[in-house]
C-alpha cells in the first residue's frame, strides 16, 4: 500500500499521506477511510502527495475526461465534506488545482489544492499546532 490513514474525528478530519502514486489509489484510500470505525460522514479530508511527483498526464483534460466515474463514486462517498490536496511543487499546485477546477460543481463537496500545511489545516479549520499521528495502531481503531 503506498498510503497511510489516520482518522480524527476530534477535529473532523481524515488524513491520508502519499509515499508513491498508484494510479486508482485515491479511491482505495476513500474505500478504507469509510470502512474506519472512527469515520463520521461528513468528514474533511487532507490528502498529502508532498513526498512524490504526480505524472505529467494528471491535468485538467485526464480529471475531466478520464476520471468522472471514479469522481461520482468517492463523491457520494464523501459528501459534506472539505477536501484538501496538499502539494509539494508548483507543478504538481497545477495538477491539484485542475482537480478542484474540474469537481467544483459537485454540490456537497468542496476541493482546493494546496501548497502549505498550514494554509490547508486553517481552511479545514484544524488548530496549526496539531500533529498528525499516522502510527498504524492508532490509525485503524
Amino acid at each position: 500500500m503506498s498510503f497511510q490513514i489516520f482518522v480524527d474525528p476530534d477535529v473532523n478530519c481524515t488524513f491520508v499521506r502519499y509515499s508513491k502514486f498508484v494510479q486508482g489509489e485515491g479511491l482505495s484510500a476513500i474505500n478504507q477511510i469509510i470502512q474506519n470505525s472512527r469515520f463520521r460522514h461528513g468528514m474533511n479530508i487532507l490528502r498529502d502527495t508532498r513526498q512524490i511527483v504526480l505524472p505529467d498526464k494528471l491535468d485538467y483534460a485526464w480529471f475531466k475526461n478520464d476520471f468522472e466515474d471514479i469522481y461520482t463514486r468517492e463523491h457520494l462517498l464523501m459528501q459534506g465534506s472539505l477536501f484538501a490536496w496538499l502539494v509539494g511543487s508548483p507543478a504538481d499546485y497545477a495538477k491539484a488545482h485542475s482537480w478542484a477546477l474540474v469537481t467544483r460543481t459537485m454540490s456537497g463537496q468542496n476541493r482546493r489544492a494546496f501548497r502549505n500545511m498550514d494554509a490547508a489545516k486553517d481552511w479545514l479549520d484544524i488548530p496549526v499546532n496539531y500533529t498528525i499521528n499516522y502510527a498504524p495502531d492508532y490509525s485503524t481503531k
